[in-house]
């Protein structure tokens, strides 16, 4: 007998000798009990209705993707439709790659995923797939409790991480289980971000090494005994990794370096000394030994082409039928490295592909991906053979033209791959200037600015004029020169390039009439109205000529950009319905640089037509969906929620506000809609609120024109703040700026004509009565030349309280249909059913019919965001967290009424 000291303490004897073990049994979870027992609650709170967010963390191998699936499984009589998807290492730069992973299994059962798919393939813009891919969970969750869950997602494209952000937001509402699997210490800025966003409502499962109790289980498990001392000895040190244990359990086994001792295994006799691996890779290595020459090969160029691959790219690659890989397929899932999925192969776990791929030689591996590149460039979509010729370090001749044939298309869908593709091409290629340098060239200035990195796009785009190309190429690089320019509010350098694309001489009537639109637009910004109305007129005038649709579209717009600036409001208005009828015909080639639906919601808002104003601005969002417009997605979410405060329905101005901000700050927009908010909610003295947006508002104006025409709301929030403070002096300190001696050099007077009230009646309780007149005849005289019903509203308004004559102010405004006093809705209870809206009482009513966000939204015609926003105003005034507790209340209510 031999006595083995075993975890715990105890002492056991065994016989010193029996039968080789050979046969390892698949180990289940092992050791991550409180885990198990708390993934449970949380599938049950989800389940009822209370959304959870689950974030498991710990290093490569330590079980997070067995805890996850132990949950998930033991969750499926509660939670029946689980999403599930993987980041792969090698397509963290295709956008959406991981949501492409989790909705690929569902496109023939989903009218609406294969939607999502179709936009992923066409390289559709982030908002289309976004909203589309909430709607569907919206969707997905009114039918049946959901869990996603998402492994690797260190190994995430950004696009995918986005979506998470957004999807975490509107959790809590839904029966949704959302749960990912990170790797300890990724440094991945916006997957940090992420789990930020999360943060108050995630929970965070850090798993670390498995306790010598649970190791001891692990290996019963695996090998059927007890560990013998010599075993025990190398699977401690494996340091409670429950991947590396198994991978040398399951090694010796494969081997026949195990032996069964009664109930105990341990090292066969006479390899107590067996030098065995130091690290998980070589335990793999020796696992991987026991195949064929043929399978190994295939399974090493598998390693190259990512975690999962198709067998026809397979074939194609390596220049033989699929038939005849056949067996290699089937040798490699017998041994349990590859596994089969609905439409393609993966590798059981991302360590062993890696280890695959370290084993090739580096020369070979280059050589390798350049033969994929060339195998998939004639039949796989271009991002795919883009990644192989990035891998392989360098592009052959033989490959340039196709890369040149498709650098566009690259730079339009994955800016990020075409930026570094490109940039290594031509940092490697030694090609001289023609067709081919010029197209690439264009193509990485665009990729470039598409990516962000607009000081980039800038340096390759002046360079590359200083070669002589061809006119077309030319142009394309001016074009992305003075964009360039523009997007980053350096708007005098976007115009000294337009006009010098322009004397060139070389630019047909279309590039004409777009350069011209794009310098009105940013004679606009400049507040140089002479200069902006001269060029859209010439603008219109080479379109027209032209014949070009696109050219068209872009003319007009910035003709009705401008004349709605200097409040010529029904002139704008006829150049709008023009660019409109021009942008759908265009059908998906106007792309994300046309939104007239954002300038007409605006103009017959002005012209108190608010129904069609409101249509205008759905429509602009419905396009945004196709891709279109995407570019002024802030603009329009501003725009909205303007209209909206003005409009007295706070609730849907502060939906349109987060959704901006959650876009980023595009052009100083978010000063504006932190401005916004905090006016809101100085209104409805919710000091905190205010205080956390003032602390924004507070920090130095930006320099470029762009954020000194969207400082006057945030003006009007510090003063407002000053005025609830006391400081009434202060506060017509404050907001004489937004009328006062820039006005007429910025051109800002219609902009912000909806403050002169505010400011008059500040001045008024100041005893500044000489600046009050002043202020009021100054708004009066302007609205003299022009007819804005709107304008003129602002103008009597003024001059009423100018004239300190309340009674006649009181009738302006009835006669007006409006009433004076605090701007929005009156005070209400803050909680309970009393403190409910009439717009949200009838949401209640439609979540209570079991309807989805969306469903709702196309009921009341509001977007599936403000619904959202109105959900989560309910649950909070009636102190419920779900939309099951919600439907509960009102059935036992029997309604919302009353």
């Amino acid at each position: 007998m031999v006595a083995v000291r075993m975890p715990g303490g105890e002492t056991v004897g065994v016989p010193e000798s029996g039968p080789t073990a050979s046969a390892i049994r698949p180990a289940a979870m092992i050791g991550r009990d409180d885990e198990r027992r708390r993934g449970a609650e949380l599938a049950r709170d989800a389940a009822a209705g209370h959304g959870r967010l689950l974030l498991i963390q710990g290093e490569a191998g330590i079980g997070k993707t067995v805890l996850l699936r132990t949950i998930l499984d033991e969750a499926a009589g509660l939670i029946p439709h689980v999403v599930t998807g993987a980041a792969d290492e090698f397509d963290q730069r295709l956008p959406f790659a991981t949501l492409h992973s989790c909705l690929q299994p569902w496109e023939r059962l989903s009218g609406q995923a294969a939607k999502i798919l179709e936009l992923i393939r066409d390289g559709s813009a982030e908002y289309p797939v976004i909203e589309a891919s909430l709607t569907l969970v919206d969707e997905w969750c009114v039918a049946s409790p959901v869990a996603v869950a998402v492994e690797d997602l260190h190994w995430a494209d950004p696009a995918t991480i986005l979506l998470l952000h957004r999807l975490g937001k509107v959790a809590s509402q839904l029966p949704l289980l959302l749960v990912a699997t990170v790797r300890g210490g990724s440094s991945r800025r916006d997957v940090e971000r992420l789990a930020d966003s999360w943060r108050h409502d995630v929970t965070f499962m850090k798993l670390g090494p498995l306790s010598d109790v649970a190791v001891h289980q692990l290996v019963r498990q695996l090998a059927g005994g007890s560990p013998g001392p010599a075993l025990w000895e190398i699977v401690t040190g494996a340091a409670g990794n429950p991947l590396y244990i198994s991978e040398l359990v399951t090694g010796l086994a494969q081997d026949n370096n195990l032996r069964a001792e009664g109930d105990m295994i341990d090292i066969e006799s006479g390899q107590a000394g067996l030098a065995l691996p130091p690290a998980l890779g070589e335990a793999i290595t020796r696992r991987l030994a026991v195949l064929s020459p043929d399978a190994r090969h295939m399974l090493q160029v598998a390693a190259l082409m990512g975690g999962a691959f198709s067998l026809a790219d397979m074939a194609a690659v390596m220049g033989c039928p699929a038939a005849q890989m056949l067996g290699q397929v089937r040798e490699a899932t017998e041994a349990g490295v590859i596994v089969s999925q609905p439409d393609k192969l993966a590798f059981r776990h991302p360590l062993v592909r890696t280890v695959l791929d370290d084993e090739v030689p580096p020369s070979a591996r280059q050589a390798l991906h350049l033969q994929m590149a060339e195998a998939l460039s004639s039949s796989a979509s271009p991002e795919r053979a883009a990644r192989h010729l990035l891998a392989a370090g360098s592009a052959d001749g033989p490959l340039l033209p196709w890369l040149a044939s498709v650098a566009d298309d690259l730079a339009a869908r994955t800016p990020a791959l075409a930026a570094e593709l490109l940039t290594q091409v031509l940092d490697t290629s030694a090609m001289p200037a023609g067709e081919v340098s010029g197209r690439l060239r264009s193509a990485l200035a665009a990729a470039l600015l598409r990516s962000g990195r607009p000081s980039d796009a800038k340096q390759i785009a002046r360079s590359a004029l200083a070669v002589e190309f061809d006119p077309r190429t030319r142009a394309a690089l001016w074009w992305t020169l003075a964009s360039a320019y523009a997007g980053c509010g350096a708007t005098d350098r976007a115009v000294d390039e337009i006009g010098a694309a322009l004397a060139t001489g070389e630019l047909t009537l279309a590039e004409r009439a777009r350069f011209s639109g794009l310098r009105a637009r940013c004679y606009i910004t400049l507040s140089q109205p002479d200069e902006a109305r001269a060029a859209w007129e010439e603008s219109i005038a080479a379109a027209r000529t032209s014949g070009d649709t696109e050219a068209l579209a872009f003319a007009t717009a910035a003709a009705a950009g401008s004349r709605s600036w200097d409040g010529w409001i029904e002139e704008a208005l006829a150049f709008c319905n023009t660019s409109v009828a021009a942008t759908q015909s265009l059908g998906s080639r106007a792309g994300a640089q046309l939104a007239p639906h954002l300038n007409l919601g605006i103009c017959l808002a002005e012209l108190d037509r608010d129904a069609e104003a409101d249509q205008a601005f759905e429509d602009a969002f419905r396009m945004a969906e196709r891709g279109i417009g995407t570019d002024y997605l802030a603009w329009g979410y501003q725009c909205l929620a303007r209209q909206r405060f003005w409009q007295g329905r706070w609730d849907e101005a502060l939906t349109q506000i987060q959704a901006g901000l959650d876009l980023g700050d595009q052009v100083d927009m978010s000063r504006y809609l932190h401005g916004l908010s905090a006016v809101i909610a100085i209104h409805r003295g919710d000091r905190k609120a205010a205080a956390d947006r003032l602390a924004f508002l507070r920090g130095p104006t930006p320099a470029t024109s762009p954020g000194r025409q969207s400082a006057h709301m945030p003006t009007l929030a510090l003063a407002l703040a000053a005025h609830a403070d006391g400081d009434i002096t202060r506060a017509a300190a404050i907001l004489s700026s937004a009328w006062g001696e820039d006005i007429e050099r910025d051109q800002l007077r219609y902009l912000r004509h909806y403050l002169v009230p505010d400011l008059v009646a500040l001045q008024l309780a100041a005893g500044d009565e000489a600046a009050a007149r002043r202020a009021a005849d100054s708004i009066q005289q302007y609205a003299s030349r022009r007819t804005a019903p709107a304008l003129h509203r602002s103008a009597r308004h003024a001059l009423a309280l100018a004239d300190r004559d309340l009674a006649r102010a009181d009738s302006v405004l009835r006669s007006l249909g409006v009433r004076r006093g605090k701007k929005g809705p009156r005070r209400r209870p803050r909680s309970g059913w009393e403190a409910m809206t009439d717009t949200e009482r009838i949401v209640a009513g439609l979540v209570a019919e079991g309807l989805s966000n969306p469903q709702i939204g196309a009921r009341m015609y509001l977007s599936r965001r403000t619904v959202q926003y109105h959900v989560s105003s309910i649950l909070t005034k009636l102190d419920i967290v779900s939309r099951v507790e919600l439907t509960a209340l009102v059935v036992r209510r029997g309604g919302v009424a009353g």
